[in-house]
């Protein structure tokens, strides 16, 4: 299910200050069945991004099609919030049901589905994000630690099926465990056959689990392509202000030092790299 920005502008207005031109002409297609990095400094227009792809924002002009369908198109946006799920950054502050069963099922309930059907869905949906029903149905979500509140508002969204997922920030605050453990959580959505887009500022975990990745600044992308090639160039990423992954740092530094590094952006890439280096020496 191809998500698809056409010249997407969008203006906040300042008041008195006059207007910020938060999206200036977004081009951009978002392949089905991908996981999609977006990435940029703050202010630079990601949330804003992608806030339309599921009609909470409707663009001044442009358009966003989901699934071709137009998102501006206010009679098609409760069939389009069925398909794309939006989860914000802190997602656990959302939840206010006295149980994780409750709070899981809130969304399908408002959509009609109880009984089995019910009980099926929250099911599913807590074994996706890894947490067994038997042991957390019935607690009380504010009992959870963070990561697993976190666990149980994703599903809150997953019960609902949407073929495609918009994380915004998911790993804000995690420890490098957390991160770690919900990296593997989108691997999994991704061959569940879920489209994911992944707002993030944390470079290694999108050069980790992205298939493409799209650099915003200032309101335009003016970087798109796999993580190696939007990787590669760092004093381009450093002008928009941009952290590099690891692996691309060390690779960089130890070219500079003599060694046939190929660019690389994971660590298993860097280390591939550097095995077939020391077979030649």
């Amino acid at each position: 299910m191809p998500i698809v920005a056409e010249k997407l502008t969008y203006d906040y207005s300042q008041g008195g200050l006059g207007v910020t031109h938060a999206l200036k002409g977004v081009d951009l297609t978002i392949p089905d069945g991908c996981v999609y990095g977006i990435i940029g400094h703050t202010g630079s227009g990601k949330s804003t991004l992608v806030q339309h792809f599921n009609g909470l924002l409707q663009p001044h002009s442009g358009r966003v099609l989901v699934d071709s369908l137009d998102a501006s198109d206010k009679k098609l946006l409760p069939q389009i919030r069925q398909k794309v799920g939006m989860v914000f950054q802190y997602p656990e502050y959302q939840l206010f049901e006295e149980t994780v069963f409750k709070d899981v099922a809130f969304g399908p309930m408002n959509h009609g589905v109880s009984g089995e059907a019910l009980n099926f869905a929250v099911n599913e949906a807590l074994l996706l994000v890894g947490l067994e029903p038997d042991l957390f149905a019935s607690k009380s979500p504010f009992e959870l630690s963070g990561g697993e509140k976190r666990r149980v508002a994703l599903a809150g969204v997953l019960s609902m099926h949407p073929k495609a997922l918009v994380l915004d920030e998911p790993m804000a605050g995690m420890d490098p465990q957390g991160r770690e453990l919900f990296s593997q959580l989108i691997r999994r959505l991704k061959a569940d056959g879920r489209t994911l887009v992944v707002v993030s500022h944390h470079m290694d975990e999108i050069a980790e689990i992205c298939d493409y990745i799209a650099v915003l600044n200032e309101g335009e992308v003016v970087l798109n392509g796999t993580p190696s090639a939007v990787f590669a160039d760092l004093e381009l990423l450093s002008r928009y202000s941009l952290d590099a992954p690891f692996a691309a740092l060390m690779a960089h530094k130890l070219r500079e030092r003599g060694f046939r590094i190929q660019n690389a952006v994971t660590v298993k890439e860097l280390g591939a790299s550097l095995i077939a280096e020391l077979k030649r020496c």
